[in-house]
């Protein structure tokens, strides 16, 4: 089969979970005799070759615009498509210059479209499924709970001023007038093209694909395919052994759903002759204040504070640390960084919530916890009994592969294609 894989962002240029996803995906579709290439964004058309994938970039969309109906770029990524000629084009990112109006276009001119859900962005307009930034949300989309919560995110708290805002949303000459009024009922348009015009819907974890079920998604076009690890990664024993002075690693974005000021907190109390924490940080420009800010904190617990860091390097960083600490305070969809951890036989401490759930055995492999006076309490007794981690890392086993992963995709595409 000839398959396009199509992603906002992708490698070398980006890394992140999404971009890791659909690199073994691509990988293992040319390692098994398939034709797949990568379709990205750039300032530029250009293309591009990164480990044996080709990569055909096409433009963004300029300017911060809201999904249009006929997107701007629409031309550019049919011109592409009509070089390559793919039977299957497998949509793996939300946004204006690569979104669900591209992929109803090609659905309307004979492609087979393939969308998979990485993030929880994709029904819920606030991003993380956190209902006003606090309890988890079920994640079905109600038109007035929605927009009460958007409202509570930009500071609206009044609850009579709020009910006025929501019913006026409702109404389309007001919604003309002032978009960002429109936003609960562009994603409720966005969710029901995908459930009308995409052939084939896939999510990464089970808690999501109940979010889809919940708002009426048919579960004959609706899979789930797990992120995975390369089995040439996967130890049997841990390289390094756990210490008595316990390296504690977190790795991932400085951002505030990730949670390290939750970590920070929590270690600020600890004597810091008794562990050593490692930082792996993924910049980002958005949230530059909120980086700068832990980052000062993290310093002054005398920890190592890498920025950047490439695949191999990760995999470096994770043997070198005994425990990994995930103090997510949103949904995550993996988180991959899971994967890897559990693949090199490092334990996991996280929260009792989205994927994390899904991925570790609690109290065989690794630890979940509640809340965050749990969290703190759990590494504290970890910190101080180093053979309840080295239990944990012995209970590791990690089976997740991308060969795995290849053939519940494979199944899928050979599903549709004609």
């Amino acid at each position: 089969m000839k398959i396009v894989l199509a992603t906002e962002y992708f490698y070398p240029i980006s890394k992140g979970g999404t971009e890791m996803y659909v690199y073994q995906l691509a990988k293992e579709l040319i390692n098994n005799g398939h034709d797949c290439v990568v379709i990205s964004l750039s300032n530029e058309f250009k293309e591009d070759i990164y480990e044996g994938i080709q990569i055909f970039y096409i433009p963004f969309i300029n300017g911060d615009h809201l999904e249009s109906e006929v997107p701007e770029n629409l031309h550019a990524l049919i011109s592409v498509l009509d070089k390559i000629n793919p039977q299957i084009v497998h949509l793996h990112s939300l946004s204006p210059s690569l979104g669900v109006n591209h992929l109803v276009h090609l659905h309307l001119i004979g492609y087979i479209t393939f969308f998979t859900a990485h993030l929880p962005s994709f029904t819920c307009a606030r991003g993380d499924l956190l209902y006003n930034g606090k309890e988890i949300c079920d994640g079905e989309i109600i038109y007035d709970r929605c927009m009460n919560c958007i409202l509570n995110s930009k500071g609206k708290k009044n609850k009579l001023s709020n009910s006025l805002i929501t019913l006026a949303s409702k109404n389309k000459y007001i919604q003309n007038l002032f978009p960002t009024l429109a936003i609960i009922q562009n994603k409720i348009n966005s969710v029901e093209l995908v459930k009308k015009y995409i052939d084939e819907i896939i999510v990464v974890s089970g808690w999501q694909n109940e979010v889809l079920l919940l708002n009426k998604f048919n579960s004959s076009n609706l899979a789930v395919c797990r992120q995975a690890i390369d089995k040439d990664i996967i130890l049997y024993e841990k390289k390094n052994p756990i210490r008595a002075k316990l390296k504690i690693g977190y790795i991932g974005r400085i951002v505030p759903e990730k949670g390290i000021d939750v970590l920070l907190d929590c270690l600020k109390e600890v004597d810091n002759d008794i562990f050593e924490l490692y930082v792996a940080a993924i910049k980002t420009e958005n949230h530059l204040n909120y980086y700068h800010a832990n980052k000062k904190l993290a310093l002054n617990l005398n920890s190592v504070w890498k920025e950047n860091l490439n695949s191999a390097d990760v995999l470096n960083f994770i043997d070198e640390i005994d425990l990994l600490v995930v103090p997510s305070v949103w949904l995550e969809t993996g988180p991959y960084v899971i994967y890897e951890a559990l693949a090199r036989k490092v334990p996991v401490l996280a929260f009792k919530k989205g994927g994390s759930v899904e991925l570790i055995k609690n109290g065989v492999d690794s630890i979940l916890v509640e809340s965050v006076q749990d969290f703190k309490i759990q590494l504290i007794e970890l910190i101080k009994n180093s053979n309840k981690v080295l239990e944990l890392s012995t209970n590791i086993n990690m089976q997740r592969t991308t060969q795995m992963l290849y053939n519940e995709m494979e199944t899928l595409y050979l599903k549709h294609a004609h």
